[in-house]
C-alpha cells in the first residue's frame, strides 16, 4: 500500500486551492467595494461565504438567543473538521483532477459563490482577470433593444381563437384568486377554463369546512383519498372474464375454448360491431395498462359497490347483445336495444360516480350509437321495410343532438328520396322544420309542404305496374297525413281560407271527378296528373258553388251541365263592424279588429268577383293556392281515411271511432299526433275548476280546516277532451243528464266544430246519397249524421232519419237510431212501437243483417232501465230470446222462473255460437244480455229489493277469460267489453244504488286502462270515470299515486297531450294546495319533446299563471311559447289580448314584427297600424303601455 501522506494545514490548503481556480465573469459585472477585515487562519472559508448571507435575512440572527447561537455554532465546527479530513484522505492528486473537473465543467455555476469568497481587496488583486464567455451578452448592452414588436402575429390565434396557453407567462394573482364582491370561499380556479373566461370554485364545504382552491386539479386529486374522479384497482378473477356458462342460453354457436381476456391490440373479429377498445375508451375514467388488473370501487362504501355491481351487469349485458347480434344481425329489435343500452354504460351507476356526464362524453356516445346504427343499416335487407323504418328513425333521434340543422336538412331530403314509404320518418322531418324558431317562414314551410307533396306524387306516379297495392296504399296515407298537417298548419298561423279551399278541392277531386272523361283514372302518369289538374282548374275558376257550400252539386254534374250551376253569394261580402285604431290604444284596438274580422269571415274562401278588403287579400283563394295540395287517391281505404282526416280537422268525431260492426286495429302510423288532433279547448270555460261562492255551506269545526267539496265528484263525465276512445251507438245518442257518455255535448264551447258544422252537415250528406262506400261504411257515416242533424235541430232531424230509413231499410242500427231520437225527443211509445217493428222485421233479414237485432234489443232494454223500469226491461230481453223460436216479440207482464232460465240459456247458447265461427263483437254484445239478465232478475225474483251485481259480474269474468284462453285478449272486442258491459253496469249501479263499493268500479277500470292502452288512442273516458269515482271518497292520495304511475307510464301514451291535460285538470279539483303541483306538471309537459309543440298546452299554461296572479311567470312562458310554436298565430295574439298590461311599448312592437315580417303570419289590417307606430315615439308609447312595474314583477317571479 502506498504510503499516506501527512496532513496538511487547512487554512493552507484552502488559499492553494483558490489561487488554482480560474473565475469567469460578467464584463458588467463590478464587484463593490469592501472595508477591509481581518481574517485568521483559523477561521475556515466556509464560515466567511455565510456571513454576507445572513446579513440579508432581515435581522433574523440578531434575534436569537445566546444558547441558540452558541449550539449553532458548534453544529459549524462540526461541519468544518468533517470536510477538512474528507479532504485529508483524498489526496493531493485527487484533489487537484477534482478541482480541475470542476473548474472545467461547473465554473459558470459556481462563479457566483466564488465571488462571495473573495472579499478582501488584496486578494481580489492578486487573481487573475476573468474570461469572459462570448455567448453571454450583458443586460445592460445598449445595442440590443429592450423590446421586439411582432407586426405579423401568429395566425393560429384566429383559427383557436385565443392564444397558446404556453406563450402566456406565469403569474399569481393578487389575494390567491379571491374576487372583490364575493365570499371570501370562491376563488379562481387557475387551471381551469378555455382562456376566455374565469372558473369559479367553491372552497367552503356545506358543513362549513374549508378545502384547498386546486382540489380539482390534477396535483392534489390524486393525494386525496377518496378523491372524485378516482377508482382503485383490484384483480380480475378469471370468471370476470368468460361467458360464465351462458353458451346454450344465449343461443351461440360455438362454445370458446379460452375465456382469458384477449388483449387491447388484438385483431376484432369480424362479427364486432365496433372496436372494444373505443368503447372502453368513452365509457371508463382510465385504463389499466396491466390486463390482470381492472378498475373497482371502494368497497368500504355500499353506494360504490351498488354502483360497481350495476357497472358489471352493463357490460355483461353490452357483452351479451353483442354475441347475440353476431349470431343474428337481421333481428331490428337487438339492434336498437344495444343503440339504448349506450345510455346505461354511460350514465352515473356505471361508474361508480354521482355527477351526470359531461358534453364531450355525451357526444362521443352518440357518435357510438350513430355508428351501431349505421352498421346496423349496412346489415338489413333493403325488403324489409318496416327494420329501415324503426332504425331510420332512430338514427334521425339520435343524429338531432350533434348534427347541424344544414347537415340534418340534407340528410333528411337523401333519406325521404330512397325510401318515401316512411312514416315515422316524415314525421320528425316536418317535426323538424316546422318547430325551428330561427329558420321559420311561412312562405318557406309552405315550400316545404310542396315539396314533401310532389316527392310522394312522383312516388306514386313514377313506379308504374312495379309498385305493389300495399306501397301504394301507405304512400297514399302518407300524403293524407302530410296534406292535413300542412292544413292545420295554414289555419293556425291564420290563414284558414286557403285550408277550406284546399279541403273543398281534395273532395272534388276524389269524390265529384268527371272519371269518363280522362283517359285512365286515377292518373298513372305526370302528364296524366296534369292534364287532370287543368280540368280540375276550369271548374275552379268558373266559381260555381263547391262541396260544402249551398246549392253545389259537385264537378262531375257541374260538367255534364256545360259548366253550368250557381254562383253562390260569398260570406265573405260583410265588410261592416271595422273600427279606426285608436291611437290611444293602437296594439288593443287592432288586436279587437283582428278578432272580429275573424268572426265576419269564418274562413271561408271568397271569390274573385266578390267585394273584400284591400287591405287583406288573402280572402281570395285562387286555383294555384292550392294546386301543390292536389292529389288523386285510388285505394277505397284512403277515401274513407280522407273522410276520417275532414271530421277529425272539424274538431268532430271519426268514423272509425264508431263500433257497429267487427272492428279492426288501427294503422299506428295515422294515429293523430300532436300536430294533427284538433284544438278542443278554444274557449275550454269546463277545464277550469269553479271556485266555491261565499254562501256554500262548508263542514267546520274548532281546530280543523274547513272541508269542501272536491270537483272531481261533480261530472262523471267532467273531461270533456275527446282523444279519439272508441263510441258505440248508445254514445250517438246519449243523455244529457249523465247517465252515460255523450261526445257532441262539448260542440257549443268548440269554436272549431261551430264554424264547419254546415261544411260537414253537407260533406256527410253528401257521402251518404252517393253511395261512394261500401253497406257497413255508408251506415257508419249515417248515424254521424244523424246524431249531428239532431243536435242542431232535434224536430228537424227527424225528417232527415226518415228519407234515410227508405233507402237503408234493412239496416238494424239506423232503425236503432231512429227510436232512440223519438225517445230523446218525448215520444216514447213511439219509440217502443218501432223497436218493435224493427225486431219483428229482423227474422226476414239474412244472417249478416239479423246479427244487428242484439244491438236493438240492448239499446231498448238500456232505455228502459234508465227510465226507472227494470220490470220492463226484463221483458224485453225475454221477449227477444224468445222470437227467436217464435217470430215475434211479446212482452209479458211477469216473467217465470223458468223462462228466465230459458232466457239465459238461449243468450250462452248464442254466445258460444258466435265464438265458434270468429265472431267476438256479436258474442260479446250476447255476453252483455246474458249480464244485464242476471242483473236485472234479482229484482223480479225478490220483490222489494234493490238490484244485486253478485251474480252478474261473474258473467263478464267468464267471457274475459274465454277470449284468453283463445288468444282473444288483444283485440279491440275485448277492449270494448270490457267498458261497455262491465263498466257500464258498475257506474250505473254506483249512481242508482244506495249500496255500492267503489273498489268494484276502481278495479274494473284500472284493468281496463291497462288493457286498452295499447289500442292507438287514449282512452279519456276511463279516465274521468276513475277521477270521478275516486274523488267521491275524498281521498286525493290515491288519485295522485294513481296519476304518477299508471297513467304516466301507460304504454303507448307517455307524456301525450291528453295525459299532461287530464294530470292538470285533476289536480286542480284535488284539496290542499295544488299551485306547485300543477306547474311542475305544465312544465314536464312543456319540456317534453312530444308535448312542448302543444299550442294547447301552452295557452293553458298561460292562462293558469295569469289566474294564479304571477304576471311576470306569465311573460316569460309567452315568449317561451313563441320560440316551440313558431307558427301559431293565436299564441302570437295573446300579447295583445290577455298580455297587454303585462307588455312594454317596445315589447308588442317587437312581438308585432315576429307576426307580421319575420314569421309571415296573418294580420288583416297590419299596413295602418304600421304607419301609426311610426308617428308614435318611444317615450309616448310607454307611456300608454308601460308594461309590468318592476315591484310586480319581483313580486310575480317569487310566486305565491
Amino acid at each position: 500500500m502506498p504510503s499516506a501522506s501527512p496532513p496538511a494545514d487547512p487554512s493552507e490548503h484552502q488559499q492553494q486551492q483558490q489561487q488554482q481556480r480560474v473565475v469567469p465573469k460578467f464584463s458588467s459585472f463590478k464587484p463593490a467595494t469592501q472595508p477591509k477585515q481581518s481574517t485568521s487562519k483559523s477561521a475556515p472559508p466556509q464560515e466567511r461565504d455565510t456571513e454576507r448571507p445572513r446579513r440579508r435575512r432581515h435581522g433574523r440572527s440578531k434575534s436569537r438567543s445566546p444558547e441558540r447561537e452558541k449550539l449553532h455554532g458548534k453544529d459549524r465546527d462540526k461541519k468544518a473538521r468533517r470536510r477538512e479530513h474528507e479532504s485529508t484522505d483524498r489526496g493531493e492528486d485527487a484533489t487537484r483532477r477534482h478541482h480541475s473537473r470542476r473548474n472545467g465543467q461547473d465554473s459558470h455555476r459556481h462563479s457566483r459563490r466564488r465571488d462571495k469568497q473573495s472579499e478582501s481587496p488584496e486578494r481580489a488583486k492578486e487573481e487573475p482577470k476573468p474570461l469572459v464567455d462570448p455567448t453571454i451578452v450583458s443586460w445592460d448592452t445598449s445595442d440590443t433593444p429592450s423590446f421586439a414588436i411582432d407586426t405579423k402575429g401568429d395566425p393560429a390565434n384566429l383559427v383557436y381563437g385565443t392564444i397558446h396557453r404556453y406563450s402566456i407567462p406565469q403569474y399569481r394573482r393578487s389575494g390567491y384568486g379571491r374576487i372583490v364582491g364575493l365570499h371570501t370561499s370562491m376563488r379562481i380556479v387557475e387551471d381551469k377554463g378555455d382562456g376566455k373566461g374565469l372558473v369559479l370554485s367553491n372552497t367552503k364545504r356545506t358543513d362549513g369546512e374549508h378545502i384547498r382552491p386546486d382540489v380539482g386539479g390534477k396535483q392534489y386529486r390524486f393525494a386525496v383519498a377518496g378523491g372524485e374522479g378516482l377508482r382503485r384497482l383490484k384483480v380480475i378473477k378469471e370468471t370476470d372474464t368468460g361467458i360464465g356458462g351462458k353458451e346454450f342460453e344465449l343461443g351461440l354457436e360455438y362454445v370458446p375454448l379460452s375465456s382469458h381476456k384477449r388483449k387491447r391490440d388484438a385483431e376484432e373479429p369480424e362479427g364486432q360491431i365496433y372496436p372494444h377498445s373505443l368503447i372502453q375508451g368513452y365509457h371508463q375514467d382510465a385504463q389499466t395498462q396491466d390486463e390482470d388488473l381492472e378498475m373497482a370501487s371502494s368497497s368500504d362504501s355500499e353506494v360504490d359497490e351498488m354502483a360497481n355491481w350495476n357497472s358489471t351487469q352493463n357490460r355483461e349485458r353490452h357483452l351479451e347483445l353483442q354475441r347475440r347480434i353476431t349470431t343474428d344481425p337481421s333481428n331490428i329489435s337487438l339492434w336498437l336495444e344495444l343503440v339504448h343500452h349506450q345510455d346505461n354504460l354511460l350514465g352515473p351507476a356505471s361508474k361508480g360516480r354521482k355527477q351526470r356526464a359531461t358534453l364531450a362524453e355525451r357526444q362521443s356516445t352518440t357518435e357510438i350509437k350513430l355508428s351501431i346504427l349505421d352498421k346496423a343499416l349496412g346489415k338489413i335487407k333493403s325488403t324489409d321495410k318496416v327494420g329501415l323504418e324503426k332504425l331510420w328513425a332512430c338514427w334521425f333521434d339520435v343524429a338531432t343532438d350533434i348534427w347541424q340543422p344544414n347537415e340534418l336538412l340534407i340528410k333528411y331530403q337523401s333519406v325521404l328520396k330512397q325510401y318515401p314509404a316512411m312514416h315515422s320518418v316524415w314525421v320528425r322531418y316536418l317535426n323538424f322544420r316546422q318547430t325551428d324558431f330561427e329558420t321559420f317562414k311561412f312562405s318557406e314551410m309552405v315550400g316545404c309542404y310542396a315539396h314533401c307533396m310532389e316527392l310522394l306524387r312522383d312516388s306514386v306516379l313514377h313506379q308504374g305496374d312495379d309498385i305493389v297495392q300495399k306501397d301504394v296504399e301507405r304512400l297514399e296515407q302518407i300524403a293524407l297525413y302530410v296534406i292535413f298537417r300542412g292544413l292545420r298548419f295554414m289555419r293556425e298561423a291564420g290563414f284558414p281560407e286557403i285550408a277550406i279551399a284546399t279541403l273543398q278541392g281534395l273532395w272534388e277531386l276524389n269524390f265529384c271527378a268527371p272519371k269518363e272523361s280522362f283517359q285512365s283514372w286515377p292518373p298513372s302518369s305526370t302528364l296524366q296528373h296534369r292534364i287532370t289538374l287543368e280540368a280540375l282548374q276550369e271548374f275552379w275558376d268558373s266559381e260555381v258553388s263547391r262541396v260544402g257550400e249551398a246549392g253545389a252539386k259537385g264537378w262531375r254534374i257541374t260538367v255534364e251541365n256545360n259548366n253550368g250551376g250557381i254562383i253562390p253569394g260569398s260570406p265573405t261580402t260583410t265588410t261592416g263592424g271595422e273600427h279606426d285604431i285608436d291611437p290611444l290604444d293602437p296594439f288593443g284596438s287592432w288586436a279587437q279588429n283582428e278578432e272580429e274580422s275573424h268572426n265576419r269571415q269564418k274562413g271561408w274562401p271568397a271569390r274573385a268577383m266578390d267585394k273584400v278588403e284591400e287591405e287583406d287579400p288573402f280572402k281570395v283563394v285562387l286555383f294555384s293556392d292550392i294546386s301543390h295540395w292536389m292529389f288523386v287517391f285510388g285505394q277505397n281505404s284512403t277515401h274513407q281515411s280522407l273522410v276520417d282526416h275532414t271530421l277529425l280537422f272539424c274538431g268532430l268525431p271519426h268514423g272509425s271511432q264508431i263500433l257497429i260492426t267487427e272492428p279492426t286495429l288501427p294503422d299506428p302510423d295515422v294515429t293523430p299526433d300532436t300536430y294533427l288532433v284538433g284544438d278542443t279547448l278554444e274557449k275550454g270555460d269546463w277545464f277550469w275548476p269553479v271556485k266555491p261562492t261565499a254562501d256554500e255551506k262548508l263542514i267546520t269545526w274548532e281546530g280543523m280546516e274547513p272541508e269542501r267539496k272536491g270537483g272531481l265528484r261533480n261530472d262523471a263525465f267532467g273531461f270533456k277532451y275527446d282523444s279519439g276512445f272508441p263510441i258505440t251507438l248508445d254514445m250517438l245518442f246519449g243523455r244529457k243528464s249523465g247517465e252515460w257518455v255523450f261526445p257532441m255535448t262539448n260542440l257549443e264551447q268548440q269554436d272549431q266544430a261551430v264554424l264547419y258544422i254546415p261544411l260537414i252537415r253537407r260533406l256527410l250528406q253528401m257521402i251518404v246519397r252517393l253511395d261512394f262506400f261500401q253497406n257497413e261504411v255508408c251506415q257508419k257515416y249515417a248515424l254521424l249524421f244523424l246524431s249531428l242533424e239532431w243536435r242542431v235541430d232535434s224536430h228537424g232531424s227527424m225528417k232527415m232519419a226518415k228519407s234515410l230509413l227508405k233507402k237503408y231499410r234493412t239496416s238494424i242500427v239506423l232503425w236503432t237510431a231512429y227510436g232512440q231520437m223519438e225517445w230523446r225527443n218525448g215520444n216514447i211509445e213511439t219509440a217502443r212501437n218501432v223497436f218493435k217493428t224493427a225486431l219483428n222485421m229482423s227474422h226476414s233479414f239474412t244472417n249478416d243483417k239479423s246479427n244487428d237485432s242484439i244491438i236493438l234489443c240492448l239499446t231498448w232494454a238500456w232505455e228502459e232501465l234508465l227510465d226507472n223500469d227494470p220490470s220492463r226491461a226484463l221483458q224485453v230481453l225475454a221477449a227477444y230470446s224468445a222470437s227467436n223460436k217464435n217470430g215475434e216479440i211479446i212482452l209479458d207482464g211477469e216473467i217465470q222462473k223458468t223462462a228466465l232460465l230459458r232466457t239465459k240459456r238461449a243468450f250462452d247458447d248464442e254466445q258460444n255460437r258466435l265464438l265458434s265461427v270468429g265472431r267476438p263483437f256479436y258474442a260479446s254484445l250476447y255476453n252483455q244480455a246474458s249480464a244485464l239478465t242476471e242483473y236485472l232478475s234479482t229484482s223480479n225474483l225478490t220483490k222489494g229489493t234493490s238490484l244485486d251485481l253478485t251474480s252478474s259480474l261473474p258473467v263478464y269474468d267468464s267471457f274475459l277469460q274465454t277470449l284468453e284462453d283463445r288468444n282473444m285478449s288483444t283485440t279491440i272486442t275485448f277492449n270494448q267489453c270490457l267498458l261497455n258491459g262491465r263498466i257500464r253496469l258498475l257506474y250505473h249501479h254506483s249512481r242508482t244504488s244506495r249500496s255500492f263499493k267503489p273498489s268494484l268500479l276502481r278495479e274494473a277500470l284500472e284493468q281496463a286502462i291497462t288493457t286498452t292502452a295499447g289500442g292507438g288512442n287514449a282512452n279519456t273516458l276511463l279516465w274521468s270515470l276513475y277521477a270521478w269515482n275516486e274523488g267521491r271518497s275524498a281521498i286525493d292520495g290515491r288519485i295522485r299515486g294513481w296519476l304518477r304511475t299508471e297513467l304516466s307510464s301507460c304504454p303507448g301514451h307517455p307524456g301525450s297531450v291528453p295525459a299532461s291535460i287530464f294530470c292538470i285538470w285533476a289536480e286542480m279539483r284535488m284539496s290542499g294546495d295544488h299551485v306547485n303541483t300543477v306547474r311542475s306538471i305544465f312544465e314536464d309537459a312543456v319540456e317534453s319533446n312530444s308535448t312542448k309543440s302543444s299550442i294547447t298546452i301552452w295557452r293553458l299554461y298561460i292562462e293558469f299563471e295569469l289566474r294564479e296572479r304571477n304576471p311576470l311567470r306569465a311573460k316569460m312562458l309567452f315568449f317561451r311559447a313563441l320560440r316551440c310554436c313558431p307558427w301559431s298565430r293565436d299564441l302570437a295574439m295573446l300579447a295583445f289580448t290577455r298580455l297587454i298590461a303585462i307588455l312594454d311599448f317596445t315589447e308588442l312592437k317587437k312581438v308585432f314584427a315576429i307576426v307580421t315580417i319575420e314569421k309571415e303570419l296573418r294580420a288583416a289590417d297590419a299596413f295602418a297600424l304600421e304607419e301609426l307606430l311610426e308617428h308614435i315615439e318611444e317615450k309616448q308609447g310607454r307611456e300608454i303601455y308601460p308594461g309590468l312595474p318592476e315591484s310586480t314583477g319581483k313580486k310575480g317571479a317569487r310566486g305565491k
